[in-house]
């Protein structure tokens, strides 16, 4: 059986530049029969660099328009890791033609940058700037790296912000009781200033977000959003409220959080459509992948996968008649990386052609 430690030998070779086209092919091999739920744990140290690289290398052995030439190679590799594994039923596809149209101008992923609106209507671009950037009812707002944080100053007033990002946007807030909330791309949250009440309550007004609560059993912290109201019991969680998805999903990483006022554990989510709310197990790291700069594709649905990519990349995405509708094998790749290799990750399952002009992405079968 290939051991752990024959892989990372693998990947060594692989990094150095050293793995001959038959290591490479035993590699995807063995990729490929890994229960994805037990990657991360295995690729600890070598996940960022190599499960998402070793995927783009492995694409670019395929020519976009000729078909790949190592078929014998990995029918080969495959045979011996059957004899290593004893148990393994590896099902190699007779043609891979890998069809991304060429890029001339390769799309950029997004960046960290959003807009602050103040409540007396000014908006503040969040970009380079540094320190101070406002000051309003006794709060100074700082930023400081590619987050802000508001500090009281015997505030009296409360008053209210918006932190809003647009397509191929993210951005992290700290508010004023310390608690950390991450804006996906196209989001916006509102939110007050100053906490004085009997709770902390804000509203994510649509998109995603992801927050890591400071808990105070004595004030309450509460997030409004599309039809629902959570209520944090000392939690780390994410809320996908996007007005073109069919779901409102939040899903708890850590903690305890009530929904509605129904109870959610952590490794649950609640999804919410049509008024009725439902719990069900969760897949987490793939709901969060975003907020640590991944892409997690775990038989998703296509369109909401590629509803995700059109956000980040802030492109146009078009289908013609024969556009696959169903779900996509799972994948993985670096939120950081220009859009070509993600588009290249799924198309290497055969299943999906993508043609790119400009900022529009027209898929077909």
């Amino acid at each position: 059986m290939m051991t752990e430690q024959d892989a990372r030998n693998l990947l060594g070779k692989y990094h150095q530049g050293t793995a001959t086209p038959e290591e490479v092919a035993l590699l995807e091999a063995w990729y490929a029969s890994v229960d994805p739920k037990g990657l991360p744990e295995l690729l600890t140290e070598t996940r960022e660099r190599s499960a998402a690289s070793l995927r783009e290398t492995l694409v670019a052995y395929s020519n976009p328009v000729k078909t790949l030439r190592l078929l014998p190679r990995i029918a080969a590799a495959a045979a011996i890791l059957l004899v290593l594994s004893g148990t393994l039923y590896l099902v190699l596809r007779p043609v891979l033609t890998v069809q991304v149209a060429q890029v001339p101008i390769d799309i950029k992923p997004g960046t960290n940058q959003a807009t602050l609106t103040l409540a007396n209507g000014k908006t503040i671009a969040l970009t380079d700037q540094q320190g101070v950037i406002a000051q309003q009812a006794g709060v100074q707002i700082k930023k400081s790296g590619n987050t802000i944080t508001y500090e009281s100053q015997a505030a009296t007033t409360v008053a209210y912000n918006t932190l809003t990002t647009k397509a191929a946007q993210q951005f992290p807030l700290t508010l004023p009781d310390g608690t950390k909330i991450w804006l996906n791309a196209s989001s916006s949250v509102r939110f007050p200033t100053v906490f004085n009440g009997a709770e902390r309550k804000i509203e994510l007004l649509y998109g995603e977000i992801y927050v890591e609560v400071v808990h105070n059993a004595e004030m309450p912290f509460r997030v409004a959003s599309k039809g629902q109201l959570v209520e944090d019991i000392g939690t780390q969680f994410n809320i996908n409220a996007y007005a073109d998805e069919p779901l409102v999903r939040t899903t708890l990483v850590e903690g305890a959080i009530k929904v509605n006022g129904q109870a959610v554990k952590p490794g649950q989510q609640s999804t919410l459509a049509n008024g009725q709310l439902s719990v069900s197990p969760a897949d987490t790291e793939a709901a969060v992948a975003w907020h640590v700069g991944e892409f997690i594709f775990r038989d998703e649905d296509f369109k909401t996968v590629m509803r995700k990519i059109a956000r980040w990349y802030d492109v146009e995405v078009v289908y013609d008649a024969n556009a696959p509708v169903d779900h996509i094998p799972g994948g993985w790749v670096s939120r950081s990386k220009n859009i070509s290799a993600v588009l290249k990750m799924m198309a290497a399952t055969g299943k999906v052609h993508f043609k790119v002009e400009g900022r529009r992405i027209t898929v077909s079968k």
